[in-house]
């Protein structure tokens, strides 16, 4: 076990080192995020540094990756992310961590990040992970076991299931940007405000208008 567990931390080690290609490069050792100064959620850039002095290490660490996030959705799966109103010591360091829990058949919705690759290190149970090129949409997917580890390239669309009807799954992602951005396809496509043309959808998706109407009245969040 003590051997899987250094494998899987060179692993990740070895994936953070480019994450400064993407994001701006740390100009001090640390940048401890000055929340009083408040967030703004639409923002790329770094959050202001507070006093170095008035650091601790609590600002660097956090036990909210211990607790199961709820699965009682549509999804049957959940995550928790660890941005920088948790782990303010996060700050200017290029990279998010979350934990995923996925119920028996549960999924994430086909998705991208346009700033970050992805690693993902299954814990308990299973994961089926995917994604596909943008030249020849190819699929390239695997079904993961507790050790093992994917990697999903920046930028493109992916997705996560639980392939057992039986039993819950628990994994962790690491995304090398403090912001990676999230871009769901149905999210998009049918829960865009204002809406996108349903006939424009139909045409685009070949599918009838009444179906997209359907589709876009639904909740996408």
């Amino acid at each position: 076990m003590a051997t899987v567990i250094t494998y899987l931390l060179s692993t990740i080690a070895i994936f953070l080192c480019p994450a400064f290609a993407f994001d701006p490069r740390p100009q001090q050792d640390i940048c401890v995020a000055d929340l009083s100064k408040g967030t703004n959620p639409d923002s790329l850039l770094p959050l202001p540094c507070m006093d170095p002095t008035k650091v601790t290490a609590d600002h660097f660490y956090s036990d909210a990756l211990r607790t199961p996030g709820n699965t009682n959705n549509p999804f049957r799966a959940a995550f928790t992310a660890l941005d920088s109103s948790r782990v303010p010591g996060r700050n200017t360091l290029g990279m998010t961590v979350s934990r995923l829990d996925v119920g028996p058949a549960g999924f994430y919705a086909l998705h991208a990040h346009p700033r970050a690759a992805e690693l993902f290190v299954v814990v308990t149970g299973q994961l089926e992970v995917g994604f596909v090129t943008s030249t020849r949409h190819r699929l390239y997917k695997k079904v993961l076991s507790p050790g093992d580890v994917f990697y999903v390239p920046l930028g493109l669309l992916h997705y996560q299931r639980n392939p057992e009807n039986g039993s819950g799954t628990v994994a962790y992602s690491v995304l090398n940007s403090q912001s990676p951005g999230l871009n769901s396809i149905t999210h998009a496509a049918f829960g865009a405000s204002p809406s996108i043309d349903s006939g424009y959808l139909a045409d685009a998706f070949q599918l009838d208008v009444r179906t997209i109407r359907s589709l876009q009245g639904k909740q996408w969040v």
